[in-house]
């Protein structure tokens, strides 16, 4: 018990000394649209609106509104709640690998392959410490706990992981199947998280098989737990199904400018996709906010596709060689591909790679890599030193990766240097800029992404607002009206275009953007403000009230125009 609590104290300690430099990290990216700008978590009793948004994702989004209820927007309450899941996660991992340990599958293996009388080869304690360290330190799952919006990521894992440890923990004791309805509970919390949680059932069939051999299984109240998990999990994947257009669907790739997703190509590149994944994994120096990463056309092109084919093939024949020969070797290695089934097959997620969607998979890699040094490296003193050498580089890799996250000027910059052909590392630095007022800057920066994509829409907002704060209105005036034809809907574009209309004192121009405006957005009352405000100054200007009268009946319909009236009558 000593041990445990000096461990768990020891593990939490580094995990927060190395994720420090992150915790004032500020929203990026997505965060925008989901927390920051997203009127949807500033009220605890949207639930309803929250759950048909994305029924899906409903505890996620509606723990980023109890965030938003407590602390508002205050970032660091934020990254210190992603942690706090990513501790949870790391403690889980370690005590479904000690429970694991425990099973009468690994017991037979463990007995069956060493001299009697004789310790088994691999501490058990050890393996699940080495484990949950690795786990907890890897560089790998640095974007999945420092970009907010990833909360989906490590929540839904941590209740699968919960959700699991429980089911394993009910089998080894068969007098408390409450651990079953728990179990249950955790995964249908998960299944409203994220829908990766859909391979969870597969997974416990899985762990059955290796561990179990379904012994026993109706006695214990395994067989009623499990039956009870497929079925609650079925309910909420049915959205998922619904809510994108996996097998049919072809998408522009976020991954690649200019690239079309189709079913096809998509499954073809995860033969580049998932070694790049074991790749990062082991060698984890060239992590990217942005990976800018090709589709693969067909088996040949790249070059690549096939041989990453070959290598994944060869890789399952040995995963599935192990089933008799290792069951804990086998299981990691199924385990990862499991884990990664929902977003690397033929079910299309415009991101093509991201260090995201490792977190979980990574779980299985983390056991393979523990499992590996304890059971090959026989010398107590050389397994600890290689071990503490491992975990020291590791956290050292985290920490300075953390250096990164924590200042959103060199996320970007270290982004566009690994991904220089790309245009979203170019337009994101460029709107890192303009808020802090270096307006070359940002201009430089915005031009350098339409330079790559002339139709980025927001790198042409990005330099009109450059130029209109510059006070350069002519030439903010014509990246305006770019950006509008790219698209006559986008809101702010369209209020900056009445802006600069107005302040070039084209006042009929500013007032057909306003009228523009007030259609598309949400936010009348401000539009409409603003449109009376370059009403009172035409009219003040021109001295032409018969034209004002008619700029004003267009308030008729939001009962305002009488008020306008009043308001010229009473001007001198």
């Amino acid at each position: 018990m000593i041990f445990t609590r000096i461990f768990a104290l020891a593990l939490s300690v580094l995990t927060i000394l190395i994720y420090f430099p992150a915790l004032h990290s500020p929203f990026l990216f997505d965060d925008l649209p989901f927390i920051t700008y997203s009127p949807l978590i500033q009220d605890l009793n949207n639930w309803k609106e929250m759950y048909f948004f994305n029924p899906p994702r409903f505890i996620g989004t509606y723990s980023f509104a109890l965030n938003y209820h407590f602390f508002k927007d205050n970032v660091f309450a934020y990254h210190v709640i992603n942690l706090g899941i990513h501790l949870i996660s790391a403690f889980l991992v370690g005590w479904l690998v000690k429970l694991t340990w425990a099973t009468p599958g690994m017991q037979n293996a463990v007995k069956s392959s060493r001299p009697a009388g004789k310790s088994p080869a691999v501490n058990p304690a050890m393996l699940a410490a080495l484990t949950a360290l690795l786990f907890a330190v890897h560089p790998l799952q640095t974007m999945a706990v420092n970009h907010i919006t990833q909360r989906y990521t490590i929540l839904a894992a941590m209740l699968y992981l919960l959700a699991f440890t429980l089911y394993v923990n009910g089998r080894l004791q068969p007098a408390r199947p409450y651990y079953f309805l728990f179990a249950a509970l955790a995964a249908m919390a998960g299944m409203f998280t994220r829908q990766n949680t859909i391979t969870l059932p597969f997974l416990i069939i899985l762990y059955e098989f290796l561990f179990f051999g379904f012994k026993k299984i109706k006695a214990s109240y395994g067989f009623y737990g499990l039956l009870l998990a497929l079925f609650i999990l079925i309910i909420p994947a049915l959205y998922s199904s619904v809510g994108y257009g996996f097998f049919t669907t072809n998408s522009p790739s976020q991954s690649h400018d200019f690239e079309t997703i189709t079913p096809l190509t998509y499954f073809l590149t995860q033969f580049r996709v998932i070694p790049t994944y074991l790749k990062l994994f082991i060698w984890p120096t060239q992590l990217n906010f942005d990976y800018d990463f090709r589709i693969s056309s067909s088996l040949w092109e790249p070059a690549s596709t096939l041989w990453g084919g070959v290598f994944l093939i060869c890789l399952l024949i040995f995963t599935v060689s192990m089933i008799k020969k290792d069951k804990l070797i086998a299981f990691s290695l199924l385990w990862f591909f499991l884990a990664l089934s929902v977003e690397s097959s033929v079910l299309i997620i415009p991101y093509v790679i991201t260090e995201y969607r490792m977190y979980l998979p990574s779980v299985g890699l983390c056991l393979l890599a523990a499992y590996g040094l304890l059971k090959f490296v026989k010398k107590p003193a050389w397994l600890i030193l290689l071990s503490a050498f491992l975990i020291s580089a590791l956290s050292y890799l985290t920490l300075e990766r953390n250096k990164i996250w924590g200042n959103e000027m060199a996320l970007w910059e270290d982004t566009m240097k690994k991904s220089p052909q790309k245009s979203r590392p170019y337009v994101n630095l460029s709107g890192a800029h303009f808020m802090r007022g270096h307006y070359d800057e940002a201009i430089f920066y915005a031009q350098k992404a339409l330079e790559l994509n002339p139709q980025e829409l927001t790198a042409h907002y990005n330099l009109t607002s450059a130029y209109s704060q510059k006070g350069e209105y002519a030439t903010a005036l014509q990246c305006a009206l770019r950006a509008y034809e790219l698209s006559p809907s986008h809101i702010n574009n369209v209020q900056l275009l009445a802006y600069i209309y107005f302040k070039l004192k084209d006042y009929p121009q500013a007032i057909t953007y306003y009228q523009k405006l007030i259609e598309i957005t949400p936010q009348k009352e401000a539009a409409i403000t603003d449109y009376i405000k370059v009403i009172l100054r035409f009219y003040k200007e021109t001295n032409n009230k018969a034209t004002a009268l008619d700029y004003a009946a267009f308030l008729k319909q939001f009962g305002l125009d009488q008020d306008v009236h009043l308001l010229l009558d009473s001007l001198p």
